[in-house]
């Protein structure tokens, strides 16, 4: 038998010795494979040199196998303590070889199959085509924003200094002063990367305009600044002031009877409506003689037929000579 403490009997020849408070341990305890000071098996962890509450606490290094947190149970090459780390994320990869674990969405999942994880660097893991690789040797993958990434020539660098890479439009990286947002020039470039050249409005351009009746003066209200005519945009002239019909025109010295088309007969385009027949008929009276002759009954307006008096007849009270006629104007 054995005991921790007190005394113990042990009867030898019939006689009662007794012993002070000491550690006994029979022949047999020890022939049990019992491990107490380093005596027996040692992996036998049972008794009293263990008390199985916590980490290794016994005098045998490797023996340890007690249900407490932490314990060893001796089955790999560490001697003591469980040392197998958390996965504080919850994303199935313990700290030990996840790259952040208080962020699930940092894993060493491949999700889309491009052969990159998240860990990797992966910018997005739903997505294989946007990955790590430059396929194309420009510096730059789909993940730093590479719009291309089988065309080298089309990659991040600004190698002109204008704040666009061939990337972000520029379609002459070698000249700063074209790129996407400058200013179009007339001359046969593409300054601004929008695909055509010398568009209207570019600087250096013309105003050209459309000229309806084809009298060689264009309607002001169509002006275009273009770096050259282009129809109907085609008349640099634009000073016509009616442009449906090519009879008004600035300029004009020819008088009508009959509006130009939106009721005016202002025809040589100066604003105003300026008559052709303005002098009224005057007689002496008593003689008959014709002072001069005109209009019967005062000024007749643009178009307005009336009396138009010629010559004076008679004694006395004269007889007026007449005839009809239309005012004209231009």
């Amino acid at each position: 038998m054995r005991t921790r403490s007190g005394w113990a009997g042990l009867g030898i020849a019939g006689v009662l010795v007794l012993l002070p408070s000491v550690w006994f341990v029979s022949c047999a305890a020890r022939e049990d494979g019992d491990d107490w000071l380093g005596y027996g098996n040692p992996a036998d962890d049972d008794d009293m040199e263990d008390d199985d509450t916590g980490d290794d606490d016994d005098v045998i290094d490797d023996d340890d196998d007690d249900s407490g947190a932490g314990d060893d149970d001796d089955s790999g090459a560490d001697d003591d303590d469980d040392d197998s780390s958390p996965d504080a994320d919850g994303d199935g990869y313990t700290a030990d070889v996840d790259c952040d674990d208080n962020d699930a969405s940092l894993n060493l999942d491949d999700n889309d199959g491009d052969g990159y994880s998240t860990c990797d660097g992966d910018c997005d893991d739903s997505d294989p085509a946007l990955d790590l690789a430059d396929n194309d040797g420009d510096g730059a993958s789909t993940c730093d924003g590479d719009c291309d990434d089988t065309d080298a020539s089309l990659n991040l660098a600004d190698n002109d200094g204008d704040g666009a890479s061939t990337c972000d439009g520029d379609c002459d990286d070698s000249d700063a002063t074209i790129h996407p947002g400058a200013s179009e020039a007339c001359g046969g470039g593409d300054e601004d990367c929008d695909g055509s050249v010398d568009e209207a409005g570019a600087t250096g351009c013309t105003d050209y305009h459309e000229d309806g009746d084809g009298d060689g003066y264009g309607d002001p209200a169509t002006a275009v600044c273009l770096c050259a005519p282009a129809a109907p945009n085609d008349v640099a002239d634009g000073t016509d002031c009616y442009d449906g019909s090519d009879e008004a025109y600035p300029g004009q010295t020819d008088t009508y009877d009959t509006d130009r088309g939106d009721g005016s007969y202002d025809y040589n385009c100066n604003g105003a409506e300026d008559l052709l027949y303005t002098t009224e008929f005057d007689c002496q009276n008593g003689q008959c003689n014709l002072i001069t002759a005109g209009w019967m009954n005062g000024v007749a307006a643009c178009g307005v037929t009336d009396d138009w008096g010629t010559d004076c007849n008679g004694q006395g009270n004269c007889n007026d000579v007449t005839e009809p006629r239309t005012q004209e104007c231009n």
